[in-house]
């Protein structure tokens, strides 16, 4: 088995202005192992930030002990949990890299030559943690190799598809789950064959390797809907109404091997205006999404001054009002109470169910690029 190598991946290093809800993309040149993958591509953002009160106090709930405005979004916290889904592409096709249509059965790493087939990892936000990428945020991608020769990186796909014998009878069948652990012993084939017929928890089954030969069968397994503990850190699981005796099945199984470089790249999310690229766009998408759906405005909208500043103390209890210019003019109809949040909160950056922050009622005046806020 050869080690898994990157073609390709999006966004490339330096990008900018990558839709917050894009999908990002590592092609290899031939099929990895979906665990390797999870263990070893992760995504940072910013640094941790849990201080936000005067002089960088930290808000702390003093029944709790908890920091309950932690900044949780994926542009602050660190690290991204990400969600990984698995297809096949075609490695002659270096205009495109279009994915092939599925399903796709492979039985070894020599259909995947064959065939000129590698792997396409779509990488996206866990739905659990966040919707999006946060907006004006750089971004690190790194996809680990194995540069020190220790049991870690990208590796090789070392469990095939279940391949059915053409003389079954039964209505049944078998999937398997790895990643196969050789411990030294090698590329193998492992055998299934049904030695007691009926429906799935009746039926029985017993198991071999190639290298082992049928003498080396362990037999008198029950089938099971869940997947169950076989050997090598496969598991197998079976699905259908019936097993016929006889039915047997064939998995290959390949030494992992690790990919021997890390790469990694750093790109930036647009402001959020807009989370897809145009669906006219190539595969994969231009490294800056076409002008259409980029802002117009050359200057991105944001706040570009205040009074009091940011984080200021010792601010007169007697000044009640609240400034913010920004870089354009703001729309009236936007500046709302649900929009516009004024909050008070206990200096020292302690509270309990007496001194918990509040919302403050506010009055507020747009005036072109300016927002006055008086409370």
């Amino acid at each position: 088995m050869a080690a898994p190598s990157i073609v390709k991946i999006y966004p490339e290093d330096g990008d900018s202005g990558i839709p917050v809800g894009e999908t990002l993309k590592v092609w290899f040149d031939r099929g990895v192992d979906i665990k390797s993958v999870k263990d070893s591509i992760v995504l940072f953002g910013a640094e941790s930030d849990i201080t936000s009160g005067p002089d960088s106090a930290m808000w702390i709930n003093g029944k709790t002990g908890d920091n309950p405005f932690y900044l949780t979004s994926p542009g602050f916290k660190g690290y991204v949990p990400l969600k990984f889904e698995i297809v096949y592409w075609d490695t002659t096709d270096l205009v495109d890299y279009a994915e092939v249509a599925s399903p796709v059965e492979i039985t070894s790493e020599a259909d995947e030559v064959s065939n000129n087939y590698g792997h396409l990892v779509k990488i996206t936000i866990d739905p659990e943690f966040a919707a999006t990428l946060a907006p004006d945020t750089q971004f690190t991608l790194y996809a680990n190799g194995d540069p020190d020769s220790t049991d870690t990186g990208i590796a090789s796909r070392t469990l095939f598809d279940v391949e059915v014998d053409v003389g079954n009878t039964g209505s049944g069948a078998v999937y398997m789950y790895g990643p196969y652990i050789d411990a030294g012993a090698g590329d193998d084939t492992m055998n299934i064959e049904i030695t007691k017929a009926g429906n799935i928890g009746t039926a029985e089954y017993k198991w071999w390797w190639d290298s082992g030969g049928p003498g080396s069968a362990i037999a008198g397994r029950v089938t099971n809907r869940r997947f169950r503990t076989l050997d090598a850190g496969l598991q197998i699981r079976f699905t259908g109404s019936s097993l016929a005796i006889g039915d047997t099945w064939t998995v290959n199984t390949e030494t992992l091997v690790r990919m021997t470089t890390s790469t990694s790249v750093q790109f930036t999310t647009n402001d959020g205006s807009y989370t897809e690229a145009p669906a006219s766009a190539s595969t994969p998408a231009t490294s800056t999404p076409p002008s259409t759906v980029l802002p117009s405005a050359s200057i991105p909208f944001a706040v570009e001054g205040m009074d009091p500043l940011v984080a200021s103390y010792n601010v007169d209890p007697d000044q009640r009002i609240i400034t913010i210019v920004f870089t354009d003019d703001l729309d009236p109809a936007t500046v709302t109470d649900d929009a516009v949040k004024l909050w008070k909160y206990p200096v020292e950056g302690h509270f309990d169910s007496t001194w918990k922050p509040t919302e403050l009622e506010k009055s507020l005046t747009v005036s072109g690029d300016t927002l006055t806020i008086r409370f």
